[in-house]
């Protein structure tokens, strides 16, 4: 089993950027994960960057505060 040793702070981190995956279907399972990480920090800037192909899936998605496409 995996053992977290250091936990992120719940206060404080104001800003949040997540990697998107470079699969239309990994970045649909990864969407309960962006929810979680949402959910944990609620008033945080929270950024996905993707490429365009499944930026789309994340824009339909609406815990994200923003969307960055980056080119192939």
């Amino acid at each position: 089993m995996l053992e977290v040793k250091n936990k992120l702070p719940r206060e404080g981190l104001n800003k949040i950027l997540i990697r998107g995956t470079n699969w239309i279907g990994d970045a649909v399972m990864t969407l309960p994960a962006v929810a979680s990480v949402r959910a944990a920090y609620p008033g945080a800037h929270l950024s996905i960057l993707a490429k365009p192909p499944v930026s789309d899936i994340y824009k339909m998605f609406s815990a994200a505060d923003e969307i960055l496409p980056y080119p192939r």
